[in-house]
């Protein structure tokens, strides 16, 4: 999620709420559009499941 914020996110100023609630869909879109990021995050391969 750290891509949402330094791509989409950082060095802007909001002009009120809905704005930045505008700028945090259009951040959350761009995000979802890398479904390889999405799925690298989603997924439980990366946790290690092995034994205990």
């Amino acid at each position: 999620m750290a891509m949402v914020k330094t791509v989409c996110l950082a060095n802007l100023c909001f002009e009120g709420y809905n704005d930045i609630v505008d700028q945090c869909c259009k951040a959350w879109n761009i995000f979802i559009q890398c479904k390889d990021r999405v799925n690298s995050l989603c997924t439980r391969g990366r946790f290690n499941m092995g034994k205990v």
